[in-house]
């Protein structure tokens, strides 16, 4: 191994150690603030805050004399890196750590639902104990990623990635980032302001952690798809691609029933079917005006005329039930996520369409759910211009 590299690789255990001796000092600090109790055992402390108080303490120090220790030599970390690159002890690491996180989730999930029942008697011992539990989640997190990372980088896939990937998932992310802290600066979609008759900021339709996770799925698969070869198998393979989304879109929206909202009510007598209401009983009061042979009106100019035209081409092929409409519809706007495909794989690559057409499909599921109690939706299952 050369000099350059055993600096490189020196620089990288020190930098780790560095940034593990900052999580103990930020832990500390967050014990230190806590109520104090008092006590006798040591400086008028307890012996439960002195106990945590020098485990923190010992970290700190452990990871600034390991740092020392870096700069002096580093024989004994070589040996450290032959005995952690044992696939065993690597895996082995990688389960604990992975263990540690879920049951960290889980306690924060207790301590959460305990703010809302009260049910829970430990919640104390919960808020004493996070300052150490957040390091310790920490910690692991980072151990998870190193592991994964250099698992990945010695891959053959990772060779075959594309070069400019990487500099547009951190474009991606960038964007991501920046709207999260103007949506946490201005609460903007989350407190409600009226302008006027207008109401914004009320309820919104969420990405749920789910269906992130799912078109990261997707995302991933496509990559491995693409590098590894099985590519150039397929003739035409976005447009095999765009009839598959298309397909499995328009099943899984006709799949899901009319949820009655604001736009579509409840089923009344006689006949017990759903009708439109509010800008949807307008579009379609015009749609049926064309019907009858008056067209738009006298003298009116409504607004969304192509919509309006739309809906009435839809009434002469299916009537006047709504669901039939709907399905119709759905048939139509179905393209919707295709076109999602087509201009993500076009600028971003395929994984990154792949995963935006996902996502598109998987809103207007929960639009569907969500539309009993919140506002202004445009969705598959209500007459409207768009999908949003």
């Amino acid at each position: 191994m050369s000099f350059a590299s055993n600096l490189s690789n020196k620089n990288r255990w020190i930098a780790l150690f560095s940034l593990w001796a900052l999580h103990g000092l930020i832990a500390l600090w967050q014990f230190v603030i806590l109520p104090a109790d008092q006590g006798n055992f040591f400086l008028g402390l307890s012996f439960q805050r002195t106990l945590m108080s020098g485990m923190l303490a010992f970290w700190i120090i452990l990871n600034f004399a390991l740092i020392v220790f870096m700069l002096r030599t580093s024989v004994w970390m070589d040996k450290a890196q032959v005995f952690l690159k044992r696939t065993a002890i690597r895996d082995g690491i990688l389960i604990v750590t992975s263990i540690l996180v879920t049951f960290r989730l889980f306690l924060m999930i207790i301590l959460e639902l305990s703010g809302l029942t009260g049910d829970f008697n430990y919640t104390a011992y919960l808020e004493r104990l996070s300052p150490i539990l957040n390091l310790m989640t920490f910690v692991s997190l980072e151990i998870i990623v190193i592991i994964l990372f250099f698992n990945f980088h010695n891959l053959d896939i990772y060779k075959k990635i594309p070069a400019g990937f990487p500099a547009r998932v951190l474009i991606v992310l960038t964007v991501l980032g920046l709207a999260s802290l103007f949506i946490s600066i201005t609460d903007l979609g989350i407190a409600t302001v009226y302008k006027g008759d207008w109401a914004r900021g009320q309820p919104a339709v969420p990405l749920l952690e789910w269906q992130i996770v799912l078109a990261c799925l997707f995302c991933l698969g496509m990559i491995i798809f693409e590098t590894s070869g099985k590519r150039f198998k397929f003739q035409r393979l976005d447009l095999w691609i765009s009839v598959a989304v298309w397909l499995l879109t328009v099943v899984f929206w006709l799949g899901q029933p009319v949820i009655p909202n604001p736009s579509a009510l409840d089923p009344i007598g006689p006949n017990y079917e759903i009708y439109p209401f509010i800008d949807a009983q307008v579009y379609d009061g015009y749609a049926q005006s064309i019907l009858i042979g008056n067209g738009l009106g006298a003298n009116d100019i409504p607004q969304r005329p192509i919509y309006i035209v739309f809906l009435a081409f839809i009434h002469s092929l299916v009537g006047q039930n709504y669901a039939d409409v709907i399905s119709v519809q759905s048939l139509f706007l179905a393209l919707f996520p295709v076109l999602l495909y087509l201009f993500g794989s076009e600028f971003f690559g395929r994984p990154v369409g792949i995963s935006i057409a996902l996502l598109a499909v998987l809103r207007d599921y929960t639009s569907n759910l969500v539309s009993p109690f919140t506002g202004n939706l445009s969705y598959s299952k209500v007459y409207r211009k768009t999908i949003t």
